[in-house]
């Protein structure tokens, strides 16, 4: 691990505060995505499955 890296495992308490609204930013766009793709995956297969080549 080089120290640049370590050094970001450990954040200051300032650096946490200033990337908690990334995170949540992230987790807002990210939740309705995954729970589009649970509610289509039945249609996602059958479509990848239907379209996929025969013998």
């Amino acid at each position: 691990m080089f120290p640049h890296q370590a050094r970001a495992l450990v954040a200051a308490p300032a650096e946490t505060a200033v990337r908690s609204p990334l995170l949540a930013g992230a987790v807002v766009i990210a939740v309705p995505l995954v729970v589009m793709f649970l509610v289509a995956q039945r249609h996602l297969v059958e479509g990848v499955a239907r379209t996929g080549s025969k013998g």
